[in-house]
């Protein structure tokens, strides 16, 4: 069974709440989301936010829950469970949230697709002291040409001393070297 847990220390009991990242990854097959939130609800925990994909076939689900710390330890135990071999559920604490003060900007990328887009553009904004904290792609064909176009849309974390129209500007130049449309605008934040 795989099983990897990052809370190696045991919790006393205590009314504070313990954010707990977990991520969960195998065969797509219904009922996953159901498996892996029974388990939080009967530890009267609560899924925050939260991310499910299938890809090639592939479940991938991402889970930011918080428990009480005297039910974690019971979490833990139903969440070893949820995991087989064709299961794998990770589990991380979370101390504090990362990111604080920074701004919340939406980034869109079109163009033709070629190899080193995201590469091209993770690079720059990784250079800048950008977070990346969501990012979704796609390759679809033109309904004209039948040509490969690629499609971006991330929510980028933006350090409050980064001047926001520099970036723009400095998206937009790589855009053209990129030979890909990039947009940016200021955003309500996550899920947006």
């Amino acid at each position: 069974m795989a099983w990897q847990v990052g809370l190696l220390q045991k919790y006393t009991s205590s009314s504070m709440q313990q954010q707990i990242l977990v991520t969960v990854v195998g065969q797509d097959r219904p009922g996953i989301v159901k498996e892996i939130t029974e388990g939080i609800v009967e530890n009267s925990a609560n899924v925050e936010e939260s991310r499910t994909a299938s890809l090639g076939g592939q479940f991938v689900g991402l889970f930011l829950v918080s428990a009480p710390r005297e039910t974690v330890n019971q979490l833990l135990e139903y969440l070893q469970d949820c995991g087989s071999e064709n299961l794998t559920v990770t589990v991380k604490e979370i101390d504090h949230p990362a990111y604080q003060g920074y701004l919340p900007y939406a980034l869109e990328v079109a163009g033709a697709d070629h190899q080193g887009i995201i590469h091209g553009i993770s690079e720059f904004l990784s250079g800048k002291g950008v977070n990346m904290a969501e990012i979704k792609t796609s390759v679809y064909n033109s309904p004209v040409s039948g040509a490969p176009l690629f499609s971006m849309t991330a929510l980028l974390q933006v350090p409050p001393n980064l001047s926001a129209e520099d970036l723009r500007q400095s998206l937009t130049d790589l855009g053209d070297a990129q030979s890909v449309d990039i947009t940016l605008k200021l955003s309500k934040g996550m899920g947006e």
